[in-house]
């Protein structure tokens, strides 16, 4: 995936994600994409197998973020597909006290999307294109409809908040030692490199490698992999059922 292209991404993702709402369910195996009407662009492309949402909590203490991952507890910050207490974990800040006594600032929400970038993601937002310009972008669409086959797996992590710097900061460290895919038998997949945002609210990309010592790293054997990373100072996991990323019986990773 090309930086450049990445910019595409989140401008067409950045319409799904403020609010969601239920389609069809399973429409994307029941209808071709060209069909799929707007509501069912936003569901796929933020509350489907492929596309999970994620409620951290975010505060700035002495010029640093600190962050905490929690479910939605209310307050119009969604759940999404099988996120929850169970498949999210706190990994650094949050509420509390400081050293002293002296209370933490409150924290605020921030939804963060973390997208498989699979067949179906593409189709969805080639659709969101079509649907939204009165004048057909055709080198856009045709761009995400003939992504050329690559040896990874892209996951976005779209409100991303940590380091950007590609010279080896720390925090891009960090990044790299604790982001991996975690197969149902605890096996890892480790990450093959990153793409880091050029921009405040790009998307980070993570690449994982579709093959490993000449096998296929996941198979729908696997049932399920967990991605495990860090936002800001918070890890979370997040699970994707490779069982429902299915179209018409085939596997769209």
């Amino acid at each position: 995936m090309s930086r450049q292209f990445s910019g595409l991404i989140f401008i067409v993702l950045t319409f799904c994600y403020i609010s969601v709402h239920a389609g069809e369910k399973d429409f994307w195996n029941t209808k071709p994409y060209t069909e799929w009407n707007e509501k069912e662009v936003e569901t796929l492309l933020k509350r489907s197998p492929w596309s999970k949402s994620v409620v951290i909590g975010t505060s700035t203490m002495g010029g640093r973020e600190a962050a905490s991952v929690g479910a939605r507890g209310g307050g119009g910050f969604p759940r999404g597909g099988a996120i929850g207490t169970e498949d999210q974990e706190a990994g650094g800040g949050g509420g509390g006290r400081r050293g002293g006594g002296e209370a933490a600032p409150p924290m605020r929400p921030v939804e963060v999307l973390v997208t498989w970038y699979a067949q179906p993601v593409r189709q969805a937002m080639a659709r969101s294109i079509a649907l939204r310009n009165t004048e057909s972008r055709k080198e856009e669409i045709d761009r995400l409809l003939n992504y050329p086959e690559m040896p990874y797996f892209n996951i976005l992590v779209i409100g991303w908040r940590g380091e950007t710097r590609g010279d080896g900061g720390e925090g891009v460290r960090k990044l790299k030692e604790e982001t991996f895919l975690e197969r149902k038998n605890k096996q890892k997949i480790n990450l093959a490199d990153i793409i880091l945002p050029k921009g405040r609210g790009q998307p980070l990309v993570l690449l994982f490698p579709k093959e490993v010592d000449g096998k296929p790293s996941v198979t729908l054997e696997d049932k399920e992999v967990t991605l495990r990373t860090r936002v800001g100072q918070s890890k979370i996991r997040v699970k994707f059922k490779l069982a429902d990323m299915l179209i018409r019986g085939e596997p769209a990773l």
